[in-house]
C-alpha cells in the first residue's frame, strides 16, 4: 500500500543504459540462447550481475514483451517484501543464537515482537525508496535477498551443529550458493562471508561438539575471508592503477574520497534514526567534498567518530553483542561501496542492507522488556509511533515517485545544486510542447535557469 503511488512513473539514470537501451533483455522465448545472452549483456561492475540481468529479461517476456515500468517496480516491491520476511527470520536466529550463550536474551515472544518491529521498520524505511522504486536498483535488493538467505541458512546449520544434529549442509550452502548468487546479483554481495564471519565471532565464537568441526569453520573463512582480502592488499600495493584509475573521470581523489565518506556515513545514520524528506532524494552530487581534515573541519570529527565506533564496537562484543553486531555490520556494509572505490559518493540505495545494522540494536533497546520495566509501555508506544512516521514519510516520497514533473520539482527544491537534478529539470522544460509563443518563453526561460544552475554546480562538469 505504501509503495503502490510510486509504482508508476518512468525510467530513471541508469535505468536507461543498463535496461531500456540493452536489447539483448528484450527476449522473445525461453530459449537457453536467449537466457544466457540476456544474463550474459550487462556491463554493470566488473561480474555482469547475470542474476539481475536475467530477471529483467523475464520481466519483459512476461510483461507482453514490453518494458513496462509499473511491472518492473511491482516486481521490485515483491522482492522487497521477500526480504522483508528475510529480515524477520534473521532477526529470530540471531536472538536465537544469543540465547545460546546469554541466559538474559529475550525470550521466544519477546523475539518475535522484536523482530516484527524490525522487519516493519526496514521494509517501510523511507532511506530504503530508492532500492525499491528506482528500477536498477533491483541489483541491490536481489544482491540483499540472496545475502539474507546465506545468513539464514549459515545461522541455521550452526544451531543444528551446536545441538550435535546434521547442519553442514544449511552451512556449505551458505558459501557455495548464496554467495555466487549474491555476488553476480551485484558484487557487494561477496560481502555474504564477511558477514557469516562478524555473526561467528559475535554469537558462536567458533564454539563447536568437536575439535575437526571448529577447525572446517575457520579453514571456510580463511579461504573465503582473510585470503582474498590478504590477496586483495598485495595486489593493490603492487598494482595500484586497479584503484587509483577510477579516479581520472572524478573530481576527488582517493583521500578526498576516503575523508568525504566518514561523513557520509554519519549522515547514513542521522537519516537512518531521524529520516528528513528534505535531505532525502534521487541524486546527492551536490554533497561538499572534503578536502583535507579540517575542510571543512566536520571531517576530522567523522573520522575520529568512525575510528571510536569500530573499535568500542569490538571491545564490547561480550557485553553488548546486539549493539556490537549490529554497528559493525553496518560498517561491513558499506565497505566495498563508501571505501576506496571511486564510485559516485552517495547513494541512498547503498543503505538498503547495511540499515539493518542500525535498526537491529534501536528496537531492542527499545523493547527489552528487562531493563527500566517501568518505561515499557512508553517505548512499545515510541516504537509504534516511528514505524507510523516512517510509512507515511515513505508514501510520501513513493507518492512523488509516481508523479515524473512532480518528482523534478521536489528533487530540485530539497536539491538546488544539484547538477543531475537541474539537468532533468531543464530538459522537461526543454522538450515541453508550447501551446502560445508566451508559454514557449516561459519554458525557455525556466529550462535556461536550470542550465545556468547546473553549469555553476560544478567547474568540472560540462554538462549544463
Amino acid at each position: 500500500f505504501v509503495y503502490l503511488p510510486g509504482a508508476s512513473g518512468y525510467f530513471l539514470f541508469d535505468d536507461k543504459h543498463n535496461i531500456v537501451e540493452n536489447t539483448s533483455l528484450h527476449i522473445q522465448s525461453l530459449d537457453f540462447y536467449a537466457l544466457k545472452q540476456a544474463a550474459l549483456s550487462g556491463y554493470a561492475g566488473i561480474l555482469g550481475r547475470p542474476v539481475s540481468t536475467l530477471s529483467f529479461a523475464l520481466n519483459y517476456y512476461f510483461s507482453g514483451l514490453s518494458l513496462n515500468p509499473f511491472h518492473l517496480k511491482l516486481t521490485n516491491i515483491l522482492i522487497h517484501l521477500l526480504n522483508g520476511l528475510g529480515i524477520f527470520v534473521l532477526s529470530h536466529l540471531i536472538f536465537s543464537a544469543l540465547r545460546q550463550r546469554d541466559i538474559t536474551a529475550p525470550d521466544i515472544n519477546t523475539t518475535r515482537w522484536i523482530s516484527l518491529a524490525v522487519a516493519a521498520a526496514w521494509l517501510l524505511h523511507p532511506l530504503n525508496l530508492t532500492g525499491v522504486l528506482y528500477i536498477v536498483q533491483r541489483m541491490t535488493s536481489l544482491a540483499a535477498l540472496f545475502t539474507l538467505l546465506g545468513l539464514i541458512s549459515y545461522i541455521h546449520g550452526r544451531l543444528l551443529t551446536l545441538k550435535g544434529q546434521a547442519g553442514w549442509g544449511w552451512i556449505v550452502a551458505s558459501f557455495i550458493l548464496f554467495t555466487p548468487l549474491a555476488a553476480f546479483s551485484k558484487e557487494n554481495g561477496a560481502l555474504l562471508p564477511a558477514f557469516m564471519l562478524l555473526t561467528e565471532l559475535v554469537f558462536f565464537r567458533f564454539q563447536s561438539p568437536s575439535i575437526a568441526t571448529k577447525r572446517l569453520l575457520m579453514a571456510l573463512f580463511g579461504i573465503t575471508v582473510i585470503l582474498p582480502f590478504a590477496a586483495l592488499l598485495v595486489y593493490t600495493v603492487f598494482h595500484p592503477a586497479w584503484l587509483t584509475g577510477g579516479y581520472s573521470t572524478r573530481d576527488f581523489t582517493l583521500s578526498e574520497r576516503l575523508m568525504t565518506e566518514s561523513r557520509v556515513l554519519w549522515f547514513y545514520m542521522r537519516w537512518i534514526v531521524a529520516p528528513d524528506i528534505t535531505q532525502l532524494g534521487m541524486y546527492h552530487d551536490d554533497i561538499l567534498v572534503s578536502k583535507g581534515l579540517f575542510e571543512p573541519v566536520s571531517t576530522l570529527f567523522a573520522c575520529i567518530g568512525l575510528l571510536l565506533l569500530g573499535v568500542l564496537s569490538i571491545l564490547s562484543i561480550k557485553r553488548y553483542p546486539i549493539v556490537a553486531f549490529g554497528i559493525l555490520f553496518f560498517l561491513i556494509g558499506h565497505s566495498m561501496e563508501s571505501s576506496a572505490l571511486a564510485l559516485e559518493l552517495v547513494h541512498e540505495h547503498r543503505n538498503y542492507l547495511p540499515i539493518y545494522g542500525v535498526l537491529l540494536p534501536l528496537f531492542y533497546t527499545l523493547l527489552y522488556p528487562l531493563r527500566h520495566l517501568k518505561s515499557l509501555t512508553l517505548r512499545r508506544i515510541v516504537t509504534v509511533i516511528f514505524i507510523m512516521v516512517l510509512a507515511g514519510i515513505t508514501f510520501m516520497r513513493a507518492t512523488q515517485w509516481g508523479d515524473p514533473v512532480v518528482m523534478k520539482e521536489k528533487e530540485v527544491a530539497h536539491h538546488p545544486n544539484s547538477i543531475r537534478a537541474n539537468i532533468e529539470m531543464g530538459s522537461f522544460y526543454a522538450a515541453m510542447p508550447a501551446a502560445s509563443q508566451i508559454e514557449a518563453e516561459d519554458f525557455y526561460r525556466r529550462s535556461y535557469e536550470h542550465f545556468v544552475a547546473a553549469a555553476s554546480a560544478s567547474p568540472a562538469d560540462t554538462l549544463g
